[in-house]
């Protein structure tokens, strides 16, 4: 296949549609986790997916695996019992593992792009991305730090409309800053950003998982939460206020929360 978006037509009637999961960088572990859920469909309640991504590369690495073409991604759903299903799209030159290599760059975003106009379009019916690597797509222009802000801006959002969830069945983690060096975290920490970023986080919270009042909390930058200024000021003068004025717009939020105790089994 070449990568080209398809129109409805009356098989996207048939249930489930699956999940469009793409390859992220050929060089890394993303097709291998891949073909590894594959595997594991008929024991770890897997569900149905389309692979994005090269069908000769997966077929490179796993020479024994039976592997499909797909002409649409809702057709995994004939092929997936037997078959690793694929919607292919061709890589430039072949992917070594562990070796990035820019000429593959526009496949690895060509597999995204493709990915959301199946979903818009009705052919599947949600996004997992397999791990890209920045620095090799900044090297071929790619303009965004990482998948959020490029979902966002595929979807007409700003970076303020959206969060990083870290989710599993007993917590939702999300980061206020995302993808800078650790040194340039405390300037770019602002009392604006945390109000967006937990405002966001409450709306999304209600809207999407039913929360009426969901229990948020806020770790502190600093060990133990800057023992009241002592090991750094953030606490102070930009977490606290922000915490405030959150609590007067109605959003149930504590902290700032050393970091060690908000993630003990307790809290």
């Amino acid at each position: 296949m070449s990568g080209t978006a398809h129109t409805k037509d009356t098989r996207l009637q048939r249930l489930p549609l699956p999940i469009a999961l793409t390859q992220g960088d050929p060089a890394g572990i993303g097709p291998e986790i891949a073909i590894m859920l594959w595997e594991q469909r008929h024991n770890n309640n897997v569900p149905l997916f389309t692979y994005y991504g090269s069908l000769d590369h997966i077929k490179a690495l796993r020479p024994d695996l039976r592997v499909v073409d797909l002409d649409l991604p809702m057709d995994a759903m004939d092929v997936f019992d037997d078959a690793f299903p694929v919607f292919d799209m061709p890589l430039k030159t072949p992917a070594i593992a562990g070796q990035l290599d820019v000429k593959n760059a526009d496949q690895v975003i060509n597999c995204l792009n493709v990915a959301l106009t199946h979903i818009n379009d009705g052919h599947a019916a949600a996004l997992v991305t397999g791990p890209i690597n920045k620095a090799v797509l900044y090297e071929s222009g790619f303009k965004f730090q990482g998948h959020t802000d490029f979902l966002a801006n595929q979807f007409g959002k700003s970076a303020d409309d959206v969060v990083m969830m870290l989710a599993n069945e007993h917590v939702r983690a999300i980061p206020v800053t995302i993808h800078i060096p650790l040194k340039e975290v405390s300037s770019a920490l602002s009392k604006d950003l945390l109000i967006k970023t937990i405002t966001t986080t409450d709306r999304y919270l209600k809207h999407l998982y039913g929360l009426k009042s969901p229990k948020l909390a806020v770790t502190g930058l600093n060990p133990h939460a800057g023992e009241d200024g002592t090991i750094g000021r953030e606490e102070v003068e930009i977490i606290t206020p922000a915490l405030e004025a959150l609590r007067q717009k109605g959003i149930a939020v504590d902290g700032p929360i050393a970091a060690d105790t908000l993630f003990s089994a307790n809290i």
